[in-house]
């Protein structure tokens, strides 16, 4: 039995793994350390399933990931989905549900599928008929000012079409819309239950689209400079995401193993 036989890490891209879109190196040596030592690595993101296969990092994932912030659970070595939640509305009511907003919108990005590399921002532009009847997996609605996208995250919260939904920003002025049932909380719980053979899950992260997976999983864990919310939450805190916050955690999982906190 290696030392991290058992556990499984769910980590956040941005902002946790990596910032401003460029990997932190020592998360790679620390996540390969880990892996060789019998721990599962996996990646819970906003993200989809093309853009994970091209980052250098890739390599390190042993598990399925949590792929357009959880909708979708998909298996990278059976090139397979395994999970993948829609929302329970089409695309038209989600329009007709948007009342003025819809006009100060600065970015609508539409996903269908897990295999997108981007959804086209269509903003301003005319859906297909084949489209508007569709149920999307996920949804982000960007704009050009923190107020604005606190003023729509708000009124979309209290509107009875999205009761069902999860609402959240990845950013100050992205809101993101999941199935309630398709978030990084319930990929996470999902993911270790197909594994089959781990007792400790941990998630890691650093906004508020990671609040469902570290209430989830058994160890939940901020980065140095995550938001208060997300800090609250968590049973840890390690370094801040530029200095390797990834690493921070493998090296203090491995402390407490040693020092008989963990199993």
């Amino acid at each position: 039995m290696k030392i991290f036989s058992g556990y499984l890490i769910c980590s956040d891209v941005d902002g946790t793994f990596s910032v401003n879109t460029v990997t932190v190196k020592k998360n790679i040596e620390a996540v390969k350390y880990f892996t060789q030592n019998g721990g599962r690595f996996t990646i819970a993101t906003g993200r989809t399933a093309a853009y994970l296969k091209n980052l250098d990092f890739f390599e390190c994932i042993n598990a399925p990931v949590c792929i357009c912030n959880g909708s979708v659970v998909y298996d990278y070595q059976k090139d397979e989905i395994l999970q993948m939640v829609h929302q329970d509305f089409v695309l038209a009511d989600f329009l007709n549900s948007l009342d003025n907003f819809l006009q100060t919108l600065d970015g609508l990005y539409v996903y269908y599928t897990p295999q997108t590399v981007q959804a086209p921002n269509m903003a301003g532009k005319k859906f297909k008929k084949e489209e508007l009847i569709s149920y999307p997996i996920k949804i982000v609605c960007t704009f050009d000012s923190v107020k604005k996208a606190d003023e729509f995250k708000a009124y979309c919260i209290g509107h009875p079409l999205f009761k069902n939904t999860y609402i959240s920003k990845s950013w100050d002025t992205g809101v993101e819309f999941n199935p309630a049932n398709g978030t990084k909380g319930s990929a996470v719980e999902f993911i270790k239950a197909h594994l089959g053979d781990i007792h400790t899950s941990v998630a890691i992260g650093d906004y508020e689209n990671d609040i469902p997976m570290l209430k989830m999983a058994d160890i939940s864990v901020s980065v140095g400079d995550g938001t208060d919310e997300v800090k609250k939450i968590s049973h840890l805190t390690v370094d801040i995401a530029k200095n390797g916050a990834v690493a921070d955690l493998i090296r203090v999982l491995e402390e407490k193993i040693k020092n008989g906190e963990l199993q």
